[in-house]
């Protein structure tokens, strides 16, 4: 087919890829494939091959891709249609080189970023008419260079996301008829120039973020017949000019921040069908010269401030339809000219204070749709003829003071109806029967009324509704057979009627999966809260309050995660509190169980409701305590326990009135008109059971005790033979058992690099000492490793100095005392975890290079008193450390004196004294001799003194050295013996005793100093 020229296949039902003959066709000059379903993208061999083409339309269909660059080389192309497509990506800049372009339609499509200025830099698009770019996702400014495109008449690139502001030289587009900038996000006013477009008919520019006032030159616009600028921040009055566009049919100003009056020249628009100026802040009066716009068909005025009253030469715009004047300040009655405009479809008025009546006239109205007039002040009956208004979909007459009954025919000639609304009226009598026989009924909001009667039947079949209201009349009947199936109904409100049965709607509320308001409150429903209603998983509001009902208060309640308000008071419900309710994590707002029979105690769960603000259960037969946790209610703002058997001090509330605790003689607490608390009893009741726990504390540490020796002494047997196994059950996330502390065995292996030598800080008899970091703990500890070795002697000695370290480190807690924060068996090693003194032991303190002034080392003896005085007659039975020696007295940063290491050690007096203080001359031996036999015969206890004697009698150092050569010594242990029993001496009382003995230093020359740096 080369020599084809013209190929429409325009409106079939095509639904492959582009057709590839197509291409082939090289002298076509016309192809029109649109409203098909051709799919798949556009080939780039059509770019290429198609030269010839003048008119290439592809609309409405599914082509999808890339426009191809190509496209510069379909040279004589006129009219390219691409519209209502999915083509995506950018507008290629080719486009620029058409030039005799005339009509580009790319609307409708994906096409995304900017336009590219180079279509207008180039000024070759001399020709082009129209330029549609609407509906994509653009971005970015307007360019100005389209505004070079001097023969443009039709601009849309409406409904993108275009940003900045309206070019100012789009003033040079003499031409233009249509200008669409409309739903953007442009900013800023409208520019001057824009009023030089004489021949511009269609201005829309609604949707956007313009600012500013409107222009007063914008009267030039002679030839203006739409203007619609709503929805954006345009500022200020009307401008009067806007009475000069005589051509002008459409006028929508709504949604803006105009002030003032409307200016009386609008009424002389007499071409005008649709003004549009709700949502501002306008004021005055309705002027009778609206009766002027003699074409008006729509006329919305709604939220302003207007006064006044309605003309009632407003029954002379004989074409009206469409008429809001809703949420004024209007007043006065609804004139009866208006019921005369036959063509009326919408009457809103609703939001006023109008008076008056509504007329029979009102059935004249044929076409009516929607008449809302609620929240105003009229009042009457209804019109009997309101029910052969057959077009009717909304009726609703809600907060006014109506009487008398409704036409019982209301209902059976609407079949539209899906909005009434009878509610705060004076009605009564029955609700229609045919109220819904039109099956699309919606909503029905009668509500606080005197109705009375059974529901209508209709009801019960109505799918479609999603919210009633019948609450607050006297409609009597069985609720049983109220509903049917509602897949749509969000809320049902029959509280305050006369309702019987017992809520018992077999299947029916299983299928309103929508409801999240339930309230039958104040009606006369009997027997159980059936379990059908657990089904209603998406209820926010209960309310069963005021009614007959009895048994229990279901568990399953505490099932409803989104209910925020449950309401179950004044029934006779019995039994407990189900503590399932504590559940309710959304209840936000209201538990009230008021008024019924329930009895036991008030279930601590029920704290959790942390933001519960209202919180009632008072009238029920409650006993036990208010839970102490009920302080957590950190959102109450009205609790109520009163008139209930509770007892006990009051954890809540203390300066809340008596009144909501009324009724409870067992309450007391300091609350206004409570009885107080009686101390003794309270007392002695807390004695007990201090004393209970306590006794129950013993026996768990003493079973802990006996469990521990008996595992260790069962693995200690079987060492040996699991020794080589030991590897696989090692594991090095074993916890560290005492309570603070929430770190690893593991932890401690890797700080210490697997217990590597240079983390090393000290050797004793039986094991070796490390520092361990714990840097994610903030925490650093000493480990002790106890090896085990081959020989039975020595096991038996590391076993006994394990067992003594955890028995009393577990068994004690002193300031004084080193803290063990636990201990783990690995690879036949011992480990002992303790707390790390920064300064080492006291005998590294002394031999070493710190400074170590007079009060440390007084303050040092007086620590080490108060800890033996603990151990000796604070502890039952008494504790004997047996080895109280200057490397196992350790010393904190600030010189606190830490007792370590419970495992014996053999060192000797002797030896000790030799080594740290004196060289023993005879003289000196026999005093040595004398301490030593008197030493030698005591109870264990006093080899502690002596040993703390000792310990102390080296920490003071220069000091002291005279004691021993006035034969002293042993007179000054006795000292500090006496000290220690005491254990609440100070610094002086120890200087005296330090001072009588410095009076005998002139009986012999003076040893050597000890080394120190006091």
């Amino acid at each position: 087919m080369p020599s084809l020229t013209y190929l429409d296949l325009y409106k079939n039902h095509f639904s492959s890829t582009f057709p590839g003959f197509v291409s082939k066709c090289r002298n076509l000059t016309f192809l029109d494939l649109s409203e098909n379903s051709w799919t798949g993208s556009i080939p780039r061999s059509v770019f290429s091959n198609l030269v010839k083409l003048e008119s290439f339309n592809l609309t409405d269909n599914k082509f999808v891709g890339h426009l191809s660059s190509n496209i510069w080389k379909l040279s004589k192309l006129k009219h390219l249609h691409l519209h209502t497509n999915f083509l995506k990506g950018k507008i290629p800049s080719g486009i620029g080189l058409l030039h005799d372009l005339e009509v580009l339609e790319l609307h409708e499509n994906s096409f995304s970023g900017s336009i590219p200025s180079f279509i207008g830099q180039l000024k070759n698009l001399l020709h082009l008419k129209a330029l549609d770019l609407s509906y994509n996702n653009l971005t970015g400014p307007i360019p100005t260079s389209l505004c070079n495109l001097k023969s443009l008449i039709f601009f849309y690139v409406n409904n993108n996301n275009f940003t900045g502001s309206i070019p100012l030289e789009i003033g040079n587009l003499k031409k233009l008829q249509i200008l669409d900038l409309s739903k953007n996000h442009l900013t800023g006013p409208i520019p001057i120039s824009l009023c030089n477009l004489k021949n511009l008919i269609t201005f829309y520019a609604d949707t956007n973020q313009l600012s500013g006032v409107l222009p007063v030159n914008i009267s030039r616009l002679s030839n203006l017949e739409e203007l619609a600028i709503f929805t954006n921040n345009f500022t200020g009055s009307i401008p009067s000019e806007i009475g000069n566009l005589k051509k002008l049919k459409s006028l929508d100003f709504s949604a803006n921040h105009l002030t003032g009056p409307i200016p009386t020249s609008v009424w002389n628009l007499k071409s005008l069908t649709s003004f549009y100026v709700n949502t501002n802040q306008l004021s005055g009066t309705l002027p009778v010269n609206i009766s002027r716009l003699s074409n008006l068909e729509d006329l919305f005025a709604f939220t302003n401030n207007f006064i006044g009253s309605i003309p009632s030469e407003i029954g002379n715009l004989k074409k009206l339809m469409r008429i809001d004047i809703s949420e004024n300040q209007l007043t006065g009655s609804i004139p009866t000219s208006l019921w005369n405009l036959k063509n009326l479809i919408v009457v809103h008025c609703f939001d006023n204070n109008l008076v008056g009546t509504i007329p029979p006239e009102i059935g004249n109205l044929e076409f009516l749709t929607s008449f809302d007039v609620d929240t105003n002040q009229l009042s009457g009956e209804l019109p009997v003829n309101i029910s052969k208004l057959i077009n009717l979909k909304v009726f609703n007459v809600l907060g006014n003071n109506f009487t008398g009954e409704i036409d019982r025919d209301f209902g059976k000639n609407n079949p539209h109806l899906n909005f009434v609304g009878f509610a705060d009226n004076n009605f009564v009598g029955k609700l229609p029967q045919n109220l819904c026989s039109g099956f699309n009924l919606e909503y029905l909001g009668v509500y606080n009324n005197n109705f009375t009667g059974p529901l209508p039947k209709c009801l019960k079949n109505y799918t479609k509704l999603n919210r009633v209201r019948l609450d607050g009349n006297r409609f009597t009947g069985n609720i049983t057979n109220a509903f049917g199936v509602h897949p749509h109904l969000d809320s049902i409100f029959l509280n305050d009627n006369q309702f019987i049965g017992h809520i018992l709607i077999a299947t029916q509320l299983e299928n309103l999966k929508l409801l999240y308001q339930l309230n039958l409150s104040n009606n006369h429903l009997t027997e159980e809260i059936p379990m059908n209603l657990s089904n209603l998983s998406g209820l926010q509001y209960l309310d069963l309050s005021t009614n007959n009902l009895a048994g229990k208060i279901p568990y399953w309640l505490g099932n409803f995660e989104s209910l925020r308000s449950l309401n179950l008071s004044h029934n006779i419900l019995s039994s407990e509190i189900p503590s399932e309710l504590g559940n309710l994590a959304s209840l936000h707002e209201v538990l009230d169980l008021s008024s019924n029979l329930l009895v036991g105690v008030i279930p601590s769960s029920l704290s959790k409701l942390t933001m519960l603000e209202i919180f009632n259960i008072s009238h029920n037969h409650l006993s036990g305590i208010i839970p102490q946790s009920f302080s957590n209610l950190i959102s109450i703002s009205y609790i109520d326990f009163s008139y209930n058997n509770l007892t006990g001090e009051i954890p809540i509330f203390q300066n809340a009135s008596k009144s909501i605790y009324d009724g409870n003689l067992g309450l007391c607490g300091k609350a206004s008109g409570l009885k107080p608390c009686k101390m003794k009893r309270n007392k002695t009741r807390t004695n007990l059971i201090l004393v209970i726990c306590l006794v129950c504390a013993g026996i768990v540490v003493f079973v802990t005790a006996i469990i521990i020796t008996l595992v260790l002494r069962y693995k200690f047997k079987v060492l040996d033979k699991k020794r080589k196994s030991s590897n696989q059950n090692d594991t090095r996330q074993s916890l560290i058992w005492e309570k603070e502390a929430k770190f690893t065995f593991g932890e401690i292996v890797d700080a210490t690099e697997n217990f590597d030598d240079k983390y090393c800080i000290g050797n004793g008899g039986f094991g070796t000492v490390y520092k361990a970091i714990l840097r994610s703990h903030e925490l650093v500890v000493a480990v002790k490793r106890l090896h085990l070795s081959d020989s039975s002697e020595i096991l038996e000695a590391s076993r006994i100095s394990f067992e003594n370290e955890i028995r009393t480190l577990t068994e004690v807690r002193h300031r004084n005392m080193v803290k063990l924060y636990g201990f783990c068996l690995r690879k036949g090693e011992m480990y002992l975890v303790y707390q790390y003194a920064n300064r080492g032991s006291l005998g590294k303190v002394l031999y070493g290079s710190t400074n170590f002034d007079w009060d440390s080392r007084v303050k040092i003896v007086q620590g080490l008193a108060h800890a033996i005085s603990y151990l000796h007659h604070d502890c039952s039975p008494p504790i004997v450390h047996r080895d109280v020696s200057l490397n196992n007295v350790l010393l904190s940063s600030d010189f606190v004196p830490i007792l370590s290491d419970f495992a014996p050690d053999p060192d000797s007096l002797v030896s000790f004294l030799k080594r740290h203080f004196f060289t023993i001359s005879n003289f000196q031996q026999t005093t040595c001799n004398v301490v030593l036999r008197s030493f030698s015969g005591l109870a264990p206890l006093h080899t502690d003194l002596f040993n703390i004697a000792s310990s102390g009698f080296a920490s003071l150092g220069p000091k002291t050295k005279n004691f021993v050569v006035a034969g002293g010594l042993t007179s000054f242990v006795f000292g500090v013996y006496f000290y220690t029993m005491r254990a609440v001496g100070g610094t002086d009382e120890l200087q005296v005793a330090i001072d009588k003995f410095e009076d005998q230093k002139n009986k012999k020359e003076a040893e050597p100093n000890l080394p120190s740096k006091a």
